[in-house]
């Protein structure tokens, strides 16, 4: 009976869902199966279930599984396809079973990374229809799904309709990159939302928890949230009761104050993780982690800003590779070079890609997987896409599915909308529904042409790196002043990371000594001078000692580290001698 009320939910969701559902605002529902000027076809799109994207959380049962993360027991990995030919392109068929805990449960189809637009079919029943295979797909089956096996298959076709937005990249071999069966209950984590304000020395994190309901009645949930630091402890929590209306989907706000945050940068990328649990009658139904950091990004003046302090990017392009270890080690090499920036190419990055920057601590453009290069350049009648309305949609849900795909990953700091895709009317919208999704995140698009749709310069990205940033933090350089005498200038060259040292210096030009001790606080990219007291011309050879010990960014210990660390282990001590020329 349960069962059949869940089929009938589905089916009244599908007749009141038509059309396109305004982002992120309306039940995930259906999204229009077709963009641009051809039609869907016919054979597969049937009552397709084809849901709105969506940050790519894993349902867990227990909140130790979620916060280490690994394999979900409400999540079934599709392997062993059977490949066959088909009237237009291939088929690719496996088998599931589904597991009896999954009784009254959504049953949803993830995909990722068809190489075509594709079709899919459930027990034999058309279940939907996506124009591209670009990035992450999602099918509501539950209408379809019966106890025990069950058989889901792809049809990728030869031909997409939406090729013209990809081609000049290089094209993937028929496929895709991974395909899973998710559970989840009837009001469901939906998606989540995390933004952090930074204002008079005090942090807020806003967090946005949608709840989906697939029910014909009403129902009270509790949604509960644990927020740890970066060392693991607990930093915070609370919970709320949601009442789901039928077929609606409810957003639960929290709204957590941090006390003395520790802010995520590529100096310190120090990451919270935030457990997300829902519980009905006081059954745990589903939990998942989010780990995020605390940033602020923005822009002025064309100059690119995080935590209210300009940065300068020195980026690469770089698409991900499919080995995991190699892929990670890469961008360790990168950071080692004095990249701080990794510019996406090609196809929709992997997940890997963006938890790596994100304790690595590299910067991330997130771009959308538009390429129209091989269009012609002129963006007149019958000329490339990016100037033609009729493919307004089709940019909208690749850019939708770039920033569902990464939003919450503190790495990304910057959107670009497309790749070597001239300019025009769709990303003229494109650019304003990222301002929409992410007011403060800068869009960089070196394809704007000097146009308004651009927050950042051309170059913005590109600065040449500097490899010996993080080895040596502070320099320390003498140098003359025009009333002919010597000071000392230290520079702290990190641009976040605000630096506490103790100096010492002891200096001699002939018979004259001195020597000086003291500590500051020396902010990011900022120069603190210390009067010599020598003659800035010595008859005799000089030379000045500098010994710096800069305490090492805070991380709070543990509470198994229950012995106090040693000086040694709080500072890193730097030394220079500077030889003072003498007088001509």
């Amino acid at each position: 009976m349960k069962r059949r009320l869940l089929r009938l939910a589905t089916l009244l969701t599908a007749c009141l869902a038509a059309g396109s559902a305004p982002l992120f605002a309306q039940p995930r529902d259906t999204v229009a199966t077709t963009y641009g000027p051809l039609t869907a076809r016919p054979e597969v799109t049937g009552a397709g279930r084809l849901l709105a994207p969506r940050s790519p959380l894993i349902p867990y049962e227990t909140e130790a599984e979620a916060l280490a993360g690994g394999i979900s027991p409400y999540v079934i990995p599709l392997n062993e396809w059977q490949r066959d030919t088909v009237d237009g392109g291939i088929r690719l068929t496996t088998r599931f079973k589904v597991r009896y805990t999954w009784n009254n449960r959504a049953v949803l189809l993830r995909t990722e990374d068809v190489s075509s637009s594709f079709g899919v079919a459930v027990n034999g029943h058309p279940a939907g229809y996506s124009q591209t295979g670009s990035g992450r797909a999602e099918f509501d089956l539950t209408e379809w799904i019966r106890p025990d096996y069950n058989t889901v298959s792809l049809t990728i076709f030869d031909n997409s309709p939406a090729a013209r937005l990809e081609n000049g990249r290089e094209p993937a071999p028929a496929g895709f990159g991974a395909a899973q069966i998710i559970s989840q209950p009837t009001v469901r984590i939906e998606d989540v939302f995390i933004r952090t304000t930074l204002s008079d020395g005090k942090c807020y994190v806003a967090c946005d928890v949608a709840m989906q309901s697939i029910l014909l009645n009403s129902k009270e949930c509790v949604i509960g949230y644990e927020l740890f630091d970066p060392s693991g402890e607990t930093a915070a929590r609370s919970q709320k009761a949601v009442h789901s209306a039928m077929l609606q989907c409810d957003t639960v706000r929290f709204v957590i104050p941090v006390a003395e945050p520790q802010l995520w940068n590529h100096e310190t990328p120090y990451l919270y993780t935030l457990l997300l649990t829902n519980r009905n009658e006081g059954r745990l139904t589903e939990c998942t982690a989010v780990r995020f950091g605390i940033r602020q990004t923005g822009c002025r003046d064309g100059v690119f800003l995080l935590n209210g302090r300009p940065v300068t990017l020195s980026g690469i392009r770089y698409q991900a590779n499919e080995n995991i270890p190699l892929g990670i080690a890469r961008l360790q090499a990168l950071k080692r070079e004095g990249y701080n920036c990794i510019i996406a190419a090609g196809r929709p990055q992997s997940d890997y890609l963006y938890a790596a920057c994100d304790s690595i601590g590299l910067y991330v453009c997130d771009a959308a997987d538009i390429d129209t290069s091989h269009q012609p350049e002129r963006i007149t009648r019958g000329g490339n896409p990016s100037n033609d309305p009729v493919w307004l949609n089709a940019y909208l849900d690749r850019l939708r599915r770039m920033y569902a795909a990464s939003h919450l990953h503190p790495s990304v700091v910057v959107y670009a909308p497309a790749h070597a895709s001239r300019n025009g009317y769709c990303l003229y919208e494109g650019y304003l529904a990222l301002k929409q999704w992410a007011p403060d995140t800068p869009v960089w698009y070196d394809g704007a042409d000097g146009q308004w749709n651009n927050d950042l310069p051309d170059d913005a990205l590109r600065h040449a790196p500097d490899p010996t940033a993080r080895v040596t933090p502070v320099t320390a350089r003498v140098c003359a002043t025009e009333n002919g005498q010597y000071v000392i200038e230290l520079h702290n060259r990190m641009q976040q990371t605000d630096l506490t040292l103790f100096y010492k210096i002891k200096g001699r030009a002939g018979k004259q000594r001195t020597a000086y001790s003291g500590d500051t606080v020396l902010c990011g990219n900022d120069t603190f001078r210390i009067a010599l007291g020598l003659p800035a011309a010595p008859a005799e050879e000089g030379k000045v000692q500098i010994e710096l010990h800069v305490r090492k960014p805070v991380i709070h210990r543990t509470a198994a580290e229950k012995t106090p660390r040693k000086v040694a282990d709080l500072y890193d001590t730097y030394r220079t001698t500077v030889v003072l020329p003498v007088a001509e």
